[in-house]
């Protein structure tokens, strides 16, 4: 969770994510409450993903990062507080519901990376396996955000 990390909480790490986020027209769904919150407080439509009924002033769906109940292409953009335990198939899943050239973020602890001996080029690699591209990541303070496109055809160069 992205809320205590050492003085930069939430609030700061939403809103380097808004400035990313800007330009969406469209509702963006957020896997992680704190930062959910955060990102609507800033002004984006926010969708939260939740595996149970939260008591919060913003549009819920329980559901699960594996089995999203939207169709494709339903958000503009997609941001996860940390990197799901499922892996690939997760982040292919939360992929299929992002709109074309549509933003991915990853907001992810360094504490999480060493838990799951996960360094910022092996975040990169799932992001490029689950059909992601134009990856860039830095970080905010000890938070790791990593950012993508999501690319529904990919298509060989001439």
């Amino acid at each position: 969770m992205i809320a205590g990390v050492l003085g930069w909480g939430a609030g700061r790490v939403a809103r380097r994510i808004a400035a990313l986020l800007q330009r969406i027209d469209a509702p963006v769904l957020v896997v992680g409450d704190s930062l959910g919150r955060e990102l609507n407080r800033l002004g984006l439509h926010v969708v939260l993903l939740t595996e149970r009924r939260r008591r919060r002033p913003l549009p819920q769906v329980i559901g699960h990062v594996t089995r999203l109940p939207f169709a494709s292409g339903s958000f503009g953009g997609l941001v996860l507080n940390e990197l799901p335990q499922e892996g690939l198939g997760a982040l292919t899943e939360c992929a299929r519901v992002v709109r074309e050239a549509g933003p991915f973020v990853v907001a992810t602890e360094s504490a999480a990376l060493v838990r799951r001996v996960a360094p910022p080029q092996a975040v990169a690699a799932w992001l490029l396996h689950a059909r992601l591209v134009s990856i860039e990541q830095s970080y905010l303070g000890t938070t790791l955000l990593s950012t993508a496109q999501v690319r529904t055809t990919l298509t060989a160069p001439p």
